[in-house]
């Protein structure tokens, strides 16, 4: 009756010395790879996006500055705004900036899915080359970020010199 009563059934081990208690699988982390890859190359393909707008914006944001400022300077000419929506400059400005944000996010993404996988003691190259592909696409999507805030500055000052000179 002892061996019925320790959670192990030892009658049967005893029949088979050759037994030996299965552990279960580890659960398959192809899925969890195979996202972390994809995501890895959305977040490259995101930052770089984000840095080019970013930085076009921020250079044509300084030259709106720099004209309404001479504008300004030479006081207030008359300026001809039919037809254009100079608050587009600061909307753009804040495309950008959103395109950083989510480049950043998706790479924090892919580290929580490489440390799952790695503490699963699964890591193969997909994996591997997300986690690199994330963190080019963290590093480009934290300068976009500051290329960011700097072209929605830039943007809304711009904005707001123009629509006092108008």
């Amino acid at each position: 009756m002892d061996g019925y009563n320790n959670g192990m059934n030892n009658d049967f081990q005893q029949g088979y010395p050759n037994f030996q208690q299965q552990m279960p699988a580890a659960p398959s982390t192809n899925g969890k790879q195979i996202a972390g890859m994809i995501l890895g190359i959305v977040c490259l393909v995101e930052s770089i996006s984000a840095f080019f707008t970013t930085l076009i914006i921020m250079i044509s944001a300084g030259v709106v500055k720099t004209a309404a400022q001479s504008i300004k300077n030479a006081g207030g000419i008359y300026v001809n705004t039919s037809g254009t929506d100079v608050t587009q400059l600061t909307s753009s400005a804040a495309t950008g900036l959103v395109l950083a944000i989510v480049a950043v996010a998706l790479a924090i993404v892919v580290f929580v899915l490489y440390n799952k996988v790695k503490a699963n003691g699964d890591v193969t190259k997909k994996i591997r080359v997300g986690k690199g592909l994330a963190t080019a696409g963290c590093i480009i999507g934290g300068i976009s970020l500051l290329f960011g805030i700097i072209g929605t500055a830039t943007a809304a000052s711009a904005v707001s010199l123009l629509q006092t000179i108008m």
